[in-house]
């Protein structure tokens, strides 16, 4: 592969005192490389403020960009997406900028994304930009557990954000602009699925715009109570005993009752064994606490669908 050295011993253009400096325009972007979104107002604000820094302090206020050189001797940058735009941005308004200030990577794919991940403090990626670095690696073979180590972070952590980033694309859409965070898509998608999920955040965010927010907060998104899993396996238990301590005759007569073959029984004595009988009071007893259960849930939704109270006005 070429390097630096080379390209500075064979081009006037490249020189190094304590480090490289190279012609911006010499400087190449890979496209579909550099894991921020474009476009938006905080990335603007920041290749702003680097642009100001140059302005006042010069080219050298800047920490060196690191690149990496191909080997048909691009200079392709890997880490410095943000002050390369400012300097290129700088340059189009006529500020004289001969050389830019690099450093050389070697790595390869793998060790390239890694780079950028464990960069960008200037502004530090957002969740979901990291989780499509995450998604990116995961795709080039890398497991979960390799990029929580290379990361510094707990291997759920990734998995959870690749649930995500692997999820109907609109619900991407949404943690991409910032609408919903990362954990409340994937809490929602774990529990729902991605089409039911989907349908929650949309209507969470209508919610929220009508409230004059942006953002979908939990307490926006309502869907149906989830039954405490102690209650669940309750319930369970109850119904599988009973079903085991029914005799068969009256299991012949539930299928006729199914079958609209009994006329009118409201009247009827029939004879039960005390095991079914018992079976019946535990099912009586969880019924009691899913009644209690339903009531404090529809209690709960009932205080989230009622309007916020309205913010007194500031004195001036």
């Amino acid at each position: 592969m070429t390097s630096l050295k080379k390209l500075c011993q064979e081009s006037v253009d490249i020189k190094r005192r304590d480090a490289y400096s190279v012609p911006p325009e010499k400087i190449t972007v890979e496209t579909g490389f550099n894991l921020r979104i474009d476009g938006t107002p905080e990335l603007q604000a920041h290749i702003d403020s680097i642009k100001g820094a140059i302005r006042s302090n010069g080219i050298g206020c800047i920490p060196p960009l690191k690149v990496q050189v191909g080997h048909n001797g691009a200079i392709v940058v890997r880490d410095g997406h943000c002050r390369l735009s400012a300097i290129r941005s700088l340059i189009a308004e006529g500020l004289p900028i001969e050389a830019v200030p690099v450093e050389e990577w070697l790595g390869n794919e793998v060790d390239n994304l890694f780079l950028v991940l464990n960069t960008g403090q200037g502004k530090p990626l957002t969740q979901f930009e990291r989780a499509v670095g995450f998604k990116r690696l995961h795709q080039m073979g890398v497991s979960p557990s390799e990029i929580a180590r290379r990361i510094a972070r707990r291997p759920v952590y990734i998995e959870r954000m690749l649930r995500v980033v692997y999820s109907h694309s609109e619900i991407q859409e949404l943690c991409r602009d910032g609408v919903v965070s990362m954990e409340l898509a994937h809490d929602l998608i774990e529990e729902h699925g991605d089409l039911a999920a989907l349908e929650l955040l949309q209507s969470a965010q209508q919610q929220a715009q009508r409230a004059g927010r942006q953002r979908v907060m939990p307490k926006n998104v309502r869907c149906a109570p989830r039954l405490p899993s102690e209650l669940v396996k309750r319930l369970g238990n109850a119904v599988e005993n009973y079903y085991l301590a029914v005799d068969p005759e009256l299991r012949r007569l539930f299928s006729r009752i199914a079958e609209r073959k009994v006329g009118q029984i409201d009247r009827e004595r029939f004879t039960i064994s005390g095991q079914v009988l018992r079976s019946l009071a535990l099912l009586y007893e969880a019924g009691i606490q899913l009644n209690q259960v339903k009531g404090r849930r529809h209690a709960q939704v009932a205080r989230r669908a009622a309007p916020e109270p309205a913010q007194p006005e500031a004195q001036q």
